[in-house]
């Protein structure tokens, strides 16, 4: 996430490059004009940046400008988290990683799963068994 210094911001990517020649071509384009505020590396690249990126933001969207966006002072710590819905962090982080644990319930949903991995990580056993 690049930020001008007229106070926008512009989403970037890219798919072939590495991060550090990515941040080197952004320095090359726009030099002493633009910041780097915040750098992901994604696991689906282009559907975290269509599906997420620029339709949550499409409403900052500055007037005239296809790629530059006015965030709000609560957009940038929210990015820079890194705490997206659940289909943006399967695009961001990739597919979410089943472990089966002896005596837990096959059939938990995410958020019973997560709690149980909790639990099981602080050695506490409160899930319901067969």
């Amino acid at each position: 996430m690049l930020q001008f210094s007229n106070g926008t911001h512009k989403f970037t990517f890219t798919t072939s490059l590495l991060l550090k020649q990515k941040i080197e071509n952004v320095k090359f384009e726009y030099g002493d004009t633009v910041q780097i505020v915040h750098t992901l590396e994604t696991y689906d690249t282009m559907k975290f940046y269509h599906k997420f990126l620029k339709a949550q933001f499409s409403n900052r969207l500055v007037e005239g400008k296809s790629n530059h966006y006015k965030l709000t002072n609560e957009d940038v710590p929210y990015l820079k988290e890194e705490k997206f819905s659940s289909n943006a962090m399967e695009w961001f982080e990739g597919p979410l990683q089943v472990k089966i644990i002896p005596g837990a319930n096959p059939r938990l949903n995410y958020e019973e799963a997560y709690q149980h991995e909790q639990n099981h990580l602080q050695g506490i056993s409160r899930i319901r068994t067969y």
